[in-house]
């Protein structure tokens, strides 16, 4: 997996929207598993700009607390 020049950002200059590279960077997954989840309806909710999908970092925190509260 590749790590985003965003990983070591300062969490003040963590974009508040967030391309596909940088949400996956994020949750420290590859970019394929965030696809498939959301293929499935699974992963954190984006949206498409145009033909673009970009992901909005507080939504992501909070399906990630979500995935947390859930957890056996």
């Amino acid at each position: 997996m590749m790590i985003s020049d965003n990983e070591y950002l300062e969490e003040a200059e963590q974009p508040e929207i967030m391309v596909p590279e940088e949400a996956a960077a994020f949750l420290r997954v590859p970019v394929g598993t965030l696809y498939a989840w959301r293929y499935k309806g699974q992963g954190p909710p984006a949206s498409r700009v145009g033909r673009h999908l970009r992901y909005r970092r507080s939504d992501v925190e909070e399906w990630l607390d979500q995935m947390r509260k859930t957890a056996p």
